[in-house]
């Protein structure tokens, strides 16, 4: 079997570093284009919730998809939420 040294390939016209296969590039626009087609519906859905905490619960799984997770080393204690239902529509 023929040794090669650190960082070289024994394909040298291969792909370049970081280019996703074809496979993963079809799979990515896909589910792209199935997730824009139902957006308006799942907007719309999530504006139907009226139960806050459910809400924000929902949002908060949606939300570690689009912003970037970051490491949070706090050892204070847990935020509490409380909704006040009679300032609704004010």
């Amino acid at each position: 079997m023929a040794q090669f040294k650190k960082g070289t390939s024994g394909h040298p016209g291969g792909r370049k570093p970081g280019t996703q296969n074809k496979s993963t590039v079809i799979i990515k626009d896909l589910v792209t284009e199935l997730v824009s087609k139902g957006m308006d519906q799942a907007i719309d859905k999530l504006n139907e919730i009226e139960d806050p905490e459910k809400y924000l619960n929902i949002l908060s799984k949606f939300i570690q998809y689009v912003l970037p997770k970051h490491e949070i080393k706090d050892n204070s204690q847990p935020i509490e939420l409380h909704f006040d239902k009679s300032l609704e529509g004010a």
